[in-house]
């Protein structure tokens, strides 16, 4: 289906008040993280240039994105899509998915970063007993603006991955007037399996709401290495998930591209699975930030010879 590559600035020029979690996030990176006022801008600008490439959450007809977001190593590309996140809330994703590496440790860093920069509160059930309600405490981003009644709900916690155990004694109802939901989760077959089956359901329903999956270090596990007709768990996982939602966004983020703009851009989808994770869409290439020093600044030759 055409699409709208100036759909989010227009939402920005026509809704000047809807974008309070990005306000509340620019903010807060500018006083407490103490980011300068061009750092601010670079990353509103850039982001709100991905935002464009998305899906338009508040277009009725179903629609499927994928893209691919390049960043320098260790240059701030987690800065960049928790900006996405708050941004994809504001303007109407309902669903935010983002695959955090293959590691405990990978996962509770970006849940963490994600509490503290996006949702603005942390779970602490490290200690919790059978039954006993988690507590809830407010977070860093939290006192830099109000959302008001539109709190994002993190399904996910600091010590808990999306396990059989939480999706048993979890539910959820989808609709135009829900909450924004966020899941970080590892990258692996059980947890992907485990979500995919709790927001199917027993009926492997469609999702009529919108979804924004954000796959981290996408050239880590998500590419498929086997027969086109037999893919890798992981990468049938991820293909399995988009496949539930009518209105799904893809977004790859890595520093390494190399693998995912080799995927072959013309395998198909089944009734279980969306087409290959190659980024049909657009592909978006962040500029080095100018306090970063990396392999251009050590390596180039600046002489005229």
């Amino acid at each position: 289906t055409e699409h709208d590559l100036e759909w989010f600035s227009h939402f920005l020029e026509n809704n000047p008040d809807a974008c309070k979690y990005n306000k509340r996030f620019e903010l807060y990176m500018q006083e407490a993280k103490h980011w300068s006022e061009d750092m601010i801008t670079d990353l509103d600008w850039n982001t709100t240039q991905i935002l464009n490439r998305l899906g338009d959450p508040n277009k009725k007809e179903g629609w499927k994105r994928k893209g691919l977001v390049i960043g320098d190593v260790q240059s701030g590309k987690t800065a960049n899509y928790t900006s996405v996140c708050n941004k994809a809330v504001d303007a109407g994703y309902k669903i935010i998915i983002v695959l955090a590496g293959r590691t405990n440790t990978l996962r509770k860093q970006t849940q963490k970063r994600l509490e503290s920069d996006f949702v603005g509160f942390q779970k602490d059930d490290a200690n919790q007993k059978k039954g006993e309600i988690i507590p809830t405490t407010p977070v860093s981003v939290y006192g830099y603006g109000k959302v008001g009644s539109y709190q994002v709900e993190a399904f996910t916690t600091n010590i808990n991955d999306f396990s059989k155990k939480v999706a048993d004694t979890t539910t959820i109802s989808f609709g135009a007037d829900m909450l924004p939901k966020l899941f970080v989760v590892k990258k692996v077959k059980n947890v992907l399996t485990n979500l995919a089956d709790w927001l199917g359901g027993p009926n492997h329903r469609t999702i009529d709401v919108p979804m924004l999956l954000i796959d981290d270090e996408a050239d880590d596990a998500s590419v498929n290495t086997k027969d086109a007709d037999s893919p890798t768990a992981i990468n049938a996982c991820i293909r399995r998930i988009l496949k539930l939602f009518s209105h799904s966004t893809y977004l790859a983020v890595t520093a390494t591209p190399f693998a995912n703009i080799l995927i072959n851009p013309y395998i198909e989808g089944t009734d279980q699975i969306d087409p290959d994770l190659f980024p049909d869409d657009f592909v978006y290439c962040l500029p080095t930030p100018s306090n970063y020093y990396g392999s251009e600044k050590l390596f180039r030759d600046d002489s005229n010879s």
